[in-house]
């Protein structure tokens, strides 16, 4: 028998798999492109450095949590970020 996850429990699996698909998806996107150019001789077109592009998908799938309903907003989110108080 599976246990039941509470609500809490569900929203933060919910925000864990939309900072997954999102991460990986921007990232694989930009990479994409690259591998089918070196491997298979695709000739597609690419932008200069878009490889390193590429590296900003677990900050852009941050943001996408942080920006969906049940987050804590962008504006707290960049506040913790940018937040130098040492213990």
């Amino acid at each position: 028998m599976k246990p039941r996850l509470s609500s809490s429990q569900r929203r933060s699996n919910s925000r864990l798999m939309l900072f997954i698909f999102v991460a990986f998806g921007f990232t694989w996107t930009c990479w994409l492109p690259l591998l089918a150019n070196r491997q298979f001789a695709a000739n597609l077109p690419i932008l200069p450095g878009q490889f390193y592009l590429g590296s900003f998908g677990p900050l852009v799938g941050a943001a996408a949590v942080e920006l969906s309903p049940g987050g804590k907003g962008f504006t707290a989110w960049m506040k913790t970020l940018f937040s130098f108080s040492f213990p």
